[in-house]
């Protein structure tokens, strides 16, 4: 009896810990966020299927697709004033093994390069 209620504890905890969210990811960029939104909105339109874009609080939500890892989804947004400007993203996966979030920062990070 204290055996099985040992392995059911684990596995509520393993349940629990995959279920969770994970931490955003943030990077910041030396531009307005007016310029690093339409960076990200071109970058989200071109490579992965947008599910929201909103132009007034600069914040969006995609969809990236894959044969191996299948579904999943991502959710951004944006801050900032005057000449900087933070995106932060949002997945659903405490441990995920792709790093979505950090392609994503970096790929806007290149899109802002081949934009100047």
């Amino acid at each position: 009896m204290k055996r099985t209620l040992e392995v059911v504890t684990v596995i509520l905890m393993l349940t629990a810990g995959a279920l969770a969210k994970s931490k955003p990811a943030t990077m910041t960029f030396d531009k307005p966020c007016s310029t690093v939104w339409t960076a990200a909105k071109q970058l989200v339109t071109e490579r992965y299927v947008a599910q929201r874009l909103d132009d007034q609080t600069m914040s969006g939500a995609f969809t990236i697709t894959g044969a191996f890892y299948g579904t999943r989804n991502l959710e951004f947004s944006m801050a900032g004033e005057g000449g900087s400007c933070t995106v932060t993203a949002f997945d659903s996966f405490k441990k995920s093994v792709q790093n979505d979030k950090g392609h994503f920062l970096k790929n806007v990070a290149k899109a802002l390069e081949t934009s100047e």
